[in-house]
């Protein structure tokens, strides 16, 4: 425990680790003691031993399997531990290349569509791409048509950006951001 402690582990997890390793392995010790009683001792009990020669043959067969116990341990942590740390190898890989994505664009516009072969067409598709398209990373984006169809909304704030030119759009549209209110 000193040498966890002065590597850095804190008590609170050394101990929890401690813990861990007590249940995992208190589990293990059943699980043998059961597999042991049932395939072992209790063959030899229908062979007929009874009292003294039962203890002795089961503990002629018991000691060298307790000998096994912690190579077996020791090597199944091992291949655990490998396992582990190659998932979090590349937990904290995926982390990085999430971080260094351009992150999400979003841009919405309410009114009619057209509906054809599996597609949606139409005006206020493009006007819906064209304010995706004004927005910075992991930022959505609204237009006035939205902003009155969700105003009251009690989990969102939309704030006015003003005006922007969108591009084939005639004339200037008012775009809001919307910002979580308590949202994770």
């Amino acid at each position: 425990m000193a040498i966890a402690m002065q590597a850095g582990l804190p008590i609170d997890a050394l101990l929890q680790l401690v813990r861990v390793y007590g249940d995992a392995l208190g589990r293990v010790a059943e699980a043998e003691n059961r597999t042991f009683h049932l395939h072992v001792h209790e063959q030899f009990r229908a062979e007929g031993l009874r009292g003294q020669a039962l203890l002795d043959a089961t503990h002629q067969v018991s000691q060298p399997l307790l000998e096994l116990i912690q190579p077996t341990i020791a090597y199944f942590h091992q291949k655990a531990w490998e396992q582990a740390s190659s998932e979090a190898s590349v937990s904290m890989e995926r982390l990085r290349r999430k971080r260094s994505s351009p992150g999400l664009h979003v841009g919405a516009h309410c009114g009619q569509l057209l509906y054809r072969e599996g597609d949606y067409l139409g005006n206020t598709v493009n006007v819906a791409a064209r304010v995706a398209g004004e927005t910075a990373a992991n930022q959505m984006l609204v237009t006035a048509a939205v902003h009155e169809t969700v105003k009251d909304a009690p989990d969102a704030e939309l704030v006015s950006l003003g005006s922007r030119t969108l591009k084939g759009v005639a004339d200037p549209m008012e775009v809001f951001e919307v910002r979580s209110v308590g949202w994770t």
